[in-house]
């Protein structure tokens, strides 16, 4: 016979929150820097209760919320790469065009100020992007 326990919304946030600190250790040990250690798991532990649902219960927790946590991670890195390879494309257009190296080289400062610019979790993510080629 099959029994489905439920678990309450409550009881399973609870459990999420439980699981906060090990996954910090994680995601400190992929990004390298506390604030956006702890935005990767702030948005990990919303997608886990937004997809409570699919968790079953008896199943190992941790191993689902790093799952989500690795995902989330390797999202966040394809979405800037994508940006990283646009701006490469217009760079590469732009600098084309140019006739006059002192152009190239203000349009380089450019781009460079604008990733200055980024928040430090796309940073984070464009350098991750760059070691993996």
């Amino acid at each position: 016979m099959f029994v489905m326990t439920m678990v309450s919304l409550a009881d399973q946030t609870a459990r999420f929150e439980r699981a906060r600190p090990r996954l910090f250790g994680i995601a400190y040990r992929m990004l390298g820097a506390i604030e956006d250690a702890e935005d990767l798991v702030q948005d990990t532990v919303v997608q886990a209760i937004a997809n409570r649902h699919l968790w079953q219960a008896g199943s190992n927790l941790r191993a689902w919320l790093v799952t989500i946590m690795r995902n989330q991670f390797l999202a966040s890195v394809a979405r800037s790469h994508r940006s990283v390879s646009a701006l490469e494309t217009f760079v590469a257009a732009d600098l084309g065009s140019a006739s006059d190296p002192c152009e190239a080289r203000l349009t380089l400062r450019d781009v460079e100020r604008a990733l200055r610019r980024l928040p430090s979790k796309q940073r984070s993510a464009i350098r991750v992007a760059e070691a993996i080629g």
